[in-house]
């Protein structure tokens, strides 16, 4: 575990990096691969979660956004020990080319086959909030639901990016203090906002699963808290155990008028996904003496868990409208899943990648032209939904 765990990150250009020790291994591999391979098992939950739902069975998976969202605060928190020039255009680089063409997408059906979609409509002020992230009221559902339903999780994901650079802004030093401080004032608000208004979507109670994340980076980097590697190794089994447990569907402890209560919610499957975080940090070392063809494998997995999030709901209804529900769940699934990773990898391969690698070249530029000296090349679990 102290192996996985500590290690001096060199700095750039030369210069030692003055951060203490860090939570994961930084070598000429960046990869994290146990949480590359994390992502993409939550994605994959995700998408059990919506098969379920489609066939008329109680959700199971849905907590895979937890396990981004604790994923999110724990790299975010990371990546920036060294600093973190240019901090909230590379999120919006990762999250925005995928987001915005999901949503594009979604409007241009609204607008030629409505009779396609299930509960979505356009209309301009839906269409603009969702490109920009602001929470829109949806009133036959009672909740707020932008145009491409599953951006709900990005709308907390930039929420907390900002938040977090706010923080930078004020103290690099004390960012994890700042900005948790920042996210626990924002949930005190919310018995004070209006439901419909944007307020009430920000301040709701899974913006402490991002504080999880943070508080698990800082700890891990705890020269005392890593060499008594039993507590976090027990911490994380038994987490996985109550993961497990918990969230079984039909049988399990949490039941889904639980999990819409959103204080629940972050105890009873955020701290769970927190352990479950740990354990597979802790398995990085495993994974890094896996054969490189594995490991090739493991990271491409992890970049498709953007995609596979953003258009498995598109494959699912291509899929049913093509009658695959008439075949039993295994078969569905299976049909489901190999669509989803096909068009993921389509998707990540001729859009995703070179469109950030564009904008990257043009965006992340320091002044008379020359790239942002001070930049950090963050690993490649850095994007914990979106890459």
């Amino acid at each position: 575990m102290e192996s996985i765990l500590r290690s001096r990150p060199a700095g750039h250009h030369g210069h030692t990096a003055q951060a203490p020790q860090s939570a994961l291994p930084v070598r000429a591999d960046k990869t994290i691969y146990s949480l590359q391979a994390l992502r993409f098992i939550a994605a994959a939950l995700v998408i059990i979660s919506h098969i379920r739902n489609e066939v008329g069975l109680t959700p199971f998976g849905s907590s895979g956004v937890d396990i981004f969202f604790v994923i999110s605060g724990f790299i975010i928190y990371y990546v920036t020990r060294n600093g973190a020039p240019q901090f909230f255009t590379r999120r919006l680089i990762r999250i925005v080319p995928l987001y915005w063409l999901g949503t594009l997408a979604l409007a241009a059906i609204a607008l030629k086959a409505p009779g396609m979609l299930n509960h979505a409509s356009l209309d301009a002020d839906k269409l603009l909030g969702s490109l920009f992230f602001i929470p829109v009221w949806n009133e036959s559902i009672q909740y707020h639901m932008p145009l491409l339903t599953l951006g709900w999780s990005l709308n907390y994901e930039i929420l907390f990016y900002l938040v977090f650079f706010i923080a930078l802004k004020i103290s690099h030093q004390h960012r994890l203090l700042i900005s948790s401080l920042l996210l626990v004032g924002l949930t005190a608000l919310h018995p004070y906002a209006a439901p419909e208004s944007a307020l009430a979507f920000w301040s709701d109670a899974y913006v402490i699963e991002f504080i999880y994340g943070m508080l698990l980076a800082q700890l891990l980097s705890s020269t005392r808290f890593i060499e008594h590697a039993r507590l976090p190794m027990l911490t994380a089994v038994g987490g996985l155990l109550i993961y497990t447990w918990a969230l079984l569907p039909d049988t399990g402890l949490v039941t889904q008028e639980m999990a819409l209560d959103k204080w629940v919610r972050v105890v009873v499957i955020g701290l769970p996904s927190t352990a479950l975080v740990v354990l597979t940090l802790a398995c990085e070392q495993a994974f890094r003496k896996l054969s490189q063809p594995v490991k090739t494998t493991i990271d491409f997995l992890g970049e498709l868990s953007y995609p596979i999030y953003i258009f498995h709901i598109y494959v699912m209804g291509a899929v049913k409208r093509l009658g695959a529900l008439q075949f039993s769940l295994p078969v569905y699934s299976a049909i489901v899943f190999t669509a989803t990773l096909t068009v993921a990898a389509a998707v990540y391969v001729l859009y995703e990648k070179p469109v950030r690698a564009f904008l990257s070249r043009h965006l992340l530029r320091g002044k008379g032209g020359n790239k942002d000296k001070g930049s950090q090349h963050p690993p490649r679990a850095a994007m914990p939904l979106a890459g």
